[in-house]
């Protein structure tokens, strides 16, 4: 009885280990594919918006031209 114990216990062990790893593996993929995927309208418009804020900001402490 004990070696039947013992013997499940190390197949669901392994098991774990090697969905685990499938698993860690698939995410990575998902990662990614999400780090590839094109912007949303919105979230473009935000940031080109937020870039030409900045771009503002920037122009706003050159120094004044004596021209």
């Amino acid at each position: 009885m004990n070696r039947f114990i013992a013997r499940r216990l190390l197949l669901d062990k392994i098991e774990e280990k090697k969905n685990g790893f499938v698993a860690a593996q698939r995410a990575e993929i998902e990662k990614i594919r999400r780090q590839k995927r094109k912007r949303s309208r919105r979230a473009k418009n935000k940031m080109l918006a937020d870039k030409s804020r900045h771009g503002e900001k920037k122009a706003a402490r050159r120094p004044v031209s004596m021209e």
